[in-house]
């Protein structure tokens, strides 16, 4: 039978119902195979503040090891949110420091200001007695009482800050505001002078009563020479501002000292003349009523070089500014309140005035000798803040305006009260110090301390 055609059938490797035979495996050459490549390390970054909390930050390439992911922290203001106390703490510790200096240098001004002009009346009791003191002392009442009246609280009080808005609103710095605000304050301070002055014999009689003790003949003299000080009372205070809103204070401060030095020389200059005679004459009466004058313009002539270096211009400007209107509006409640305590001093020195001769100028020092610890310490704390403070309102910034009151408030009460304390308890004895010598007479010195103490605490 021929074979089948087609390919061989493979044979088994061993006879069916045999045991496989033992064959030793070949051995096999180990060949090394290429490594693959490697990722390079890669080193954690930590999210960046503002994104902590949010999808996990990409590890970026770099010769550290990878480190295990940390818990996502509690979300974290944005950076428009985000509290910087550290740098408002360092601002505000800065700001306070400028303040103490700030008022550190007008302290010493202030005080040396009170020391000089509590000498000129300490002069001038001693120069010309109690009785023609008392008509002098009305007299020079009439000036401030009206420029404080027309403008000069509005000024102290209001003129800063709108000078600072205006400083930040307008384009040139608020340089046409000033100019428009120096022409108003002229002009109207000009026109009050004028009738002042005309006005002089009625003025005096508002203080004097027709049937009283003091001279309104010489008081109404004294004033036809005092009241042209209106203008340059309210001049002083206007520049006196201006400098304040730039940060400058010394001139301001000094300036009123050397209205009293110019006083001081001029009531030196009386003694030797009337050589402590207390008879007023013609001649008398023009050197003291123009020397007083003087004074006041010296103290507005001498805030002028410091206009000048801070390049403030006050060059007249007419027109009206709608923060003029403005600031007139906030004026009168200011005026409002200065009117109610004139017509309270010009009652009590009526009063006086018709009791003794002495009277007017008993409670004009005992007032002033008063005024002399607040003075020094409460206006020179406030005079130093305002600038600060109205920034911070003009910021509207509520909580910094209610730190720097705070702060004020606190250093005031805390250098008043122990004056308030001494005086109380010490007036009769320290009018007799300061005053009990000269023509002005114990017996006046000592009514004059007990004054003082029955007052101290207002």
């Amino acid at each position: 039978m021929p074979p089948p055609s087609g390919p061989p059938r493979p044979q088994p490797p061993f006879p069916p119902g045999q045991p496989r035979p033992f064959r030793p495996a070949q051995p096999q050459t180990y060949r090394p195979q290429p490594a693959p490549p490697r990722a390079a390390p890669q080193r954690y970054l930590p999210p960046p503040p503002h994104q902590r909390g949010g999808p996990p930050t990409q590890p970026v390439a770099g010769p550290a090891v990878n480190r295990p992911a940390a818990p996502a922290p509690d979300p974290a203001p944005t950076p428009e949110q985000e509290p910087q106390e550290p740098q408002e703490q360092s601002s505000a510790s800065n700001s306070n420091s400028r303040l103490l200096a700030s008022t550190g240098s007008i302290a010493v001004a202030t005080l040396v200001s009170r020391i000089t002009g509590f000498l000129k009346q300490v002069l001038l009791l001693t120069v010309l007695g109690a009785a023609t003191a008392s008509s002098f002392t009305v007299a020079s009442q009439l000036p401030t009482m009206i420029s404080e009246l027309v403008l000069g609280a509005v000024l102290t009080a209001i003129v800063v800050p709108v000078l600072v808005r205006a400083e930040k609103e307008d384009d040139d710095g608020g340089a046409a505001f000033v100019r428009r605000l120096f022409t108003i304050t002229c002009l109207i301070l000009g026109v009050a002078s004028v009738i002042a002055v005309v006005a002089a014999p009625l003025l005096t009689r508002i203080f004097l009563p027709e049937d009283g003790k003091v001279d309104a003949e010489l008081s109404t003299s004294f004033a036809y020479l005092l009241l042209p000080a209106i203008l340059f009372y309210g001049l002083s205070a206007l520049l006196t501002a201006l400098l304040n809103t730039r940060g400058v204070f010394k001139p301001g401060a000094w300036a009123p000292v050397l209205n009293n030095l110019v006083v001081l020389c001029v009531l030196a200059v009386f003694w030797l003349v009337t050589r402590g005679s207390d008879e007023m004459t013609t001649g008398r009466v023009l050197l003291l009523g123009l020397g007083v004058t003087l004074g006041v313009v010296t103290q507005a002539a001498t805030l002028l070089p410091a206009i000048r270096r801070e390049g403030i211009s006050l060059k007249p400007l007419w027109g009206i500014d709608a923060r003029l209107k403005m600031f007139a509006g906030m004026g009168v409640a200011i005026v409002l309140y200065v009117l109610i305590s004139q017509i309270g001093f010009s009652i009590g020195t009526r009063i006086a005035a018709a009791a003794d001769a002495a009277g007017p100028v008993i409670y004009q020092q005992a007032w002033l000798l008063l005024q002399l610890p607040y003075g020094i310490l409460g206006v020179t704390v406030l005079t130093a803040i305002m600038p600060r403070l109205s920034r911070n309102a003009a910021a509207e910034d509520t909580p910094a305006v209610v730190d720097d009151l705070s702060v004020s408030t606190r250093l005031t009460m805390v250098s008043l009260v122990p004056v308030v304390v001494f005086l109380t308890f010490a007036g009769p004895q320290v009018g007799h110090a300061l005053f009990g010598y000269g023509n002005f007479g114990e017996a006046d010195a000592e009514r004059l301390g007990h004054a003082v103490s029955w007052s101290a605490f207002t």
